[in-house]
C-alpha cells in the first residue's frame, strides 16, 4: 500500500475537486491492480 497524492497527482491541485481526487491510495497485489470503488 502506498500513498501517491503529493508525488503523482491524477488531477490538478488547483481546485477542490482535483485535490479530493489526489487523496488516494493504490493497492497492487501480485502485479494485479485493484481499483477503489466510489464511496
Amino acid at each position: 500500500m502506498h500513498g501517491f497524492g503529493p508525488a503523482s497527482p491524477v488531477a490538478t491541485n488547483a481546485t477542490v475537486a482535483g485535490r479530493a481526487q489526489n487523496r488516494r491510495i493504490e493497492i497492487n497485489t501480485n502485479g494485479v491492480e485493484i481499483r477503489a470503488l466510489d464511496q
